[in-house]
């Protein structure tokens, strides 16, 4: 081959890895952001800001297409598109019932539908067309350890400061730090797949477990019962290796009501007035939900407009303005029961599409019930994220969809590489 020839992809893969190394490096901290501010005929001023994600994520989204135009008989097909299309659907219905349309429309078209296309499209697809995962993974790693790193220094400074249990931001890089302990307990199980499968280097499999430990680390400090619970979902996944918790329903859901008992405990044995008044102020929440919800049943309140609601009505100063604190309850208030019925679609749908990919590499790896099995961890990814959307305000935001994209888009490499065993 010329020179020249391989010049250019040479430049447009280093291109592209550099961007994907931003975007991982940057998904968790949501208060990173960029801002572009323009002024209007009339004398105004036109303002837009979004995570630096975001913005990398809508750079990549032409070379998605791009790679995917060029070589249609490998397209991925998006998981769960026809549910998430329903979603859209009771959303765009929901805008009549909305107290400003507008801000609705906004709403819609920069969370939702933004949201699944970036991700769920385009960095899936980029994802799922990588011919060299490993340096994937290399990217992953390195920007998890960013993450806990910073997660575990900034509680050890809140915890010599005696701020324990409080909610705090971390200038310039979220709004609240429990964040980063639910980003984190959404990777977990994509790491110890890694760290598990065979065919990777030693290095990076140590590498994958040492991140998984400081996470772990970071998740207990955070005092965050979102990422707690997310985080033993994580382990009786996998734990014992050679038969999860998971696979044993008779003392999974046994141990699975206990820990959601223990975490609604945990504030008054604890005696923590903080977190007593996460605890009441999750519940005023979600009766503003049910307001909201039994308003309009069928299409909801409007779209977007949870956080305005509670803003308008909340009678305690310190949770106004807070989004519905579950997508259940978010859904269900801002887009019916029609947008409960597409999010249902949705996660049936995307879930087959993960097991499916899962028992074709068991197949092929009939050795190895666990161990190697990337697409296991994938399910497993899949799963302990929207169980965190239970109690969590993340349904739109990169601290989910990023971990959910990258989950989508290896398991779909799976079903294409017919030869791979944990690759």
């Amino acid at each position: 081959m010329p020179f020249r020839s391989r010049v250019g992809p040479t430049i447009a893969t280093a291109l592209l890895l550099a961007a994907l190394a931003v975007l991982y490096a940057t998904h968790a901290f949501i208060g990173l952001e960029g801002s572009l501010r323009l002024p209007l005929p009339g004398g105004g001023i036109w303002f837009a800001n979004a995570p630096v994600s975001d913005i990398v994520a809508l750079i990549l989204l032409p070379v998605a297409l791009l790679r995917v135009w060029r070589d249609p008989d490998h397209r991925p097909e998006p998981p769960g598109w026809p549910g998430w299309m329903c979603l859209l659907g009771a959303s765009l219905l929901s805008i009549s019932h909305a107290a400003d349309p507008a801000q609705a429309t906004h709403y819609l078209l920069r969370k939702p539908v933004l949201s699944y296309l970036l991700y769920g499209v385009g960095l899936m697809w980029i994802v799922a067309t990588l011919r060299r995962r490993w340096i994937l993974q290399v990217i992953v790693i390195s920007s998890l350890s960013l993450v806990a790193s910073v997660s575990v220094l900034t509680s050890i400074m809140r915890i010599q400061s005696g701020d324990i249990v409080e909610i705090q931001a971390i200038a310039g890089l979220t709004p609240n730090h429990k964040t980063l302990a639910v980003c984190l307990a959404g990777w977990l199980p994509l790491l110890w797949s890694w760290a598990r499968q065979r065919s990777s280097s030693q290095t990076l499999r140590h590498a994958a477990m040492t991140v998984s430990l400081v996470s772990l680390l970071a998740i207990l400090l955070s005092m965050s019962r979102t990422a707690w619970l997310g985080s033993g979902l994580a382990a009786a996944l996998f734990l014992p290796a050679d038969r999860p918790l998971a696979w044993r329903p008779r003392r999974f859901i046994p141990a699975a009501l206990l820990s959601v008992a223990m975490a609604w405990i945990a504030p008054v044995a604890t005696h923590s007035a903080t977190m007593i008044d996460a605890t009441r102020s999750r519940q005023e929440l979600n009766g503003r939900a049910w307001e909201m919800f039994a308003a309009h049943p069928l299409t909801g309140s409007g779209i977007g407009t949870s956080t305005s609601v509670q803003a308008g009505a909340a009678p305690y100063q310190d949770i106004k303005g807070v989004d519905a604190h579950g997508a259940i309850q978010k859904v269900a208030s801002e887009a019916g029961l029609l947008g409960l019925l597409g999010l249902a679609w949705f996660l049936t749908g995307a879930g087959r599409t993960l097991i499916k990919s899962w028992r074709i590499e068991q197949r092929r790896c009939p050795d190895q019930p666990l161990a190697s099995l990337q697409s296991y961890g994938c399910l497993a990814t899949f799963a302990v994220l929207h169980a965190q959307l239970l109690l969590s305000t993340e349904l739109f935001s990169p601290t989910h969809w990023v971990p959910l994209a990258t989950a989508w888009g290896l398991s779909q490499a799976v079903v294409k590489n017919e030869d791979s065993c944990g690759s």
